[in-house]
């Protein structure tokens, strides 16, 4: 890789800023509390079994759901297909906010324990099912068609042949999943109940409650260990070469099993129906909302702000990102390092700005930004620098400078998918309500005002507000998504 001493400068300057809310919070508390406690062990048990069993419900029912989703495809069209996988991922690309309000509604004995593991798996279900199907098609097809054609049954091939060849994969995606489970903080507050039940929540009392930054630093430090030795179980494998197979065999396929993936949108989507419903009812009973009403416009330019800005910035690091281009120890770094809980991010950026009113906001768009852009580039960024690093090669041993080669090479490739996870990071900024909760003195958007209602069991109110927070959120989304096709578009035109 050829990098100049500019580029290796900000490359480093970027690693710092993402480990910066740790570097603040140690630098102004440099006790750190690590004794061990009945309530830690508490809460750590139940965390443990929360996780445990969300990654084990969610990895079951996915892998009966990625089943179903191998019978699709043996049966459909690629359209249709696009089309299922994206409705099966639709509770993860939308604020989790709007599922809460869907299962608090429709199923109000989703409470406590039970309830964040029955949350968790409504969102991870799907996320599995649609790499199980994708490991299965890979690795499989050729071995469960002659097992077939022997006569072999489901069962035994499964016990023999499936489960060991798809052994890391399955490990993969459990590690995967009891990572977020462990580190959820937005469930855990919003159906949890007044105790403590995650090591987040545990974070967030200590802080906001009891003010013991000491332990509160100690059980962050012991969160960032497990999760990175979670990551690091996880590693980084090398898909097989898909095979060419016209149809799904059928030891492999369950057609049951898609119904297994449609639970989790089908509440969604009903949630998001009754709220529309709700709204336009609430015409002819606008009495029945006027207190909700009187600050809308405050939360709504409130809304507005935090999602654009928290896009924009998202945009402007993934492409910074690009054009510094990590490598070594730091693109390890990058890839192995957990965000830090959002409970210690939200508090470090107190730390760092004790201001309050308009700082507020840009103290919540810089929270979401350090959360997010470590995720984004785990998980999509990487690959992508990594499928075009051979023509950034290419075009510095033939003489570009390093502007050059991000103008003509890198940004025509990446411009699309920069300003797609832009969108993507502005709407689930419009439903962020967890690290507000820390960092806002009282509710300065939609998805506040809407978690304050539904604390309070007003779902009629929190339904209304709510679609004009999905209807924000979207067209924040297409218009940056629009913005990046028009960007991207016009690059390639430019290389032509």
């Amino acid at each position: 890789m050829f990098k100049s001493i500019g580029q290796s400068t900000l490359s480093l300057a970027l690693l710092t800023l993402l480990l910066l809310p740790l570097i603040i919070v140690f630098i102004h508390f440099r006790q750190i509390d690590l004794s061990w406690s009945s309530e830690l062990s508490s809460v750590l048990l139940v965390n443990s079994a929360q996780a445990l069993a969300s990654a084990t419900a969610s990895l079951v029912l996915g892998a009966v759901g990625g089943a179903g989703l191998l019978w699709l495809q043996a049966r459909s069209s690629r359209l249709v297909v696009r089309i299922f996988e994206f409705f099966v991922l639709l509770p993860n690309a939308v604020p989790v906010l709007f599922l809460l309000l869907s299962v608090e509604q429709f199923i109000p004995q989703a409470r406590g324990l039970g309830g964040i593991v029955f949350v968790h798996v409504l969102l991870n279900a799907g996320l599995v099912a649609l790499s199980f199907a994708r490991a299965t098609s890979e690795k499989l097809v050729t071995l469960s068609e002659v097992a077939w054609q022997g006569g072999a049954k489901p069962l035994r091939f499964w016990l023999k042949i499936g489960i060991p060849l798809l052994r890391r994969d399955l490990g993969s995606l459990f590690a995967f999943v009891f990572a977020l489970s462990f580190c959820s903080f937005a469930v855990p507050l919003a159906i949890g109940g007044s105790r403590a039940t995650t090591l987040e929540v545990l974070i967030y009392q200590k802080i906001r409650i009891s003010a013991d930054w000491s332990q509160a630093l100690g059980l962050s430090l012991m969160q960032v260990i497990v999760i990175a030795l979670i990551v690091s179980l996880l590693g980084r494998q090398k898909s097989a070469p898909r095979a060419a197979a016209t149809s799904v065999p059928r030891l492999c396929s369950f057609p049951l099993g898609n119904i297994i993936t449609l639970i989790a949108p089908l509440l969604l989507l009903a949630g998001l129906v009754r709220a529309a419903l709700t709204a336009f009812s609430a015409v002819s009973a606008a009495s029945a909302f006027a207190d909700v009403l009187g600050n809308f416009s405050e939360l709504l330019a409130g809304s507005v702000f935090i999602g654009v800005s928290t896009g924009l910035l998202i945009v402007f690091f993934l492409l910074v990102l690009s054009y510094a281009q990590p490598s070594g120890w730091q693109r390890k770094l990058w890839l192995g390092f957990s965000s830090p809980s959002s409970v210690l991010v939200g508090f470090s950026l107190l730390i760092l700005f004790r201001s309050y009113g308009l700082m507020t906001y840009f103290k919540i768009i810089l929270g979401l930004v350090a959360i997010q852009i470590s995720v984004f580039y785990r998980y999509e960024w990487d690959a992508l620098l990594g499928s075009i690093e051979g023509q950034v090669t290419t075009a510095r041993i033939l003489g570009a400078g390093p502007w050059l080669t991000f103008r003509r090479v890198i940004f025509p490739q990446v411009a699309r998918s920069a300003f797609f996870l832009g969108g993507l990071a502005s709407l689930w900024a419009w439903g962020d309500f967890s690290l507000s909760a820390v960092v806002a003195e009282r509710n300065l958007s939609l998805a506040m005002q809407v978690r304050a209602l539904m604390d309070s069991y007003r779902f009629r109110q929190a339904n209304v507000l709510s679609i004009a927070m999905i209807c924000g959120g979207m067209a924040t989304f297409f218009l940056l998504s629009g913005a990046g096709y028009v960007l991207g578009a016009k690059s390639e035109t430019k290389l032509r």
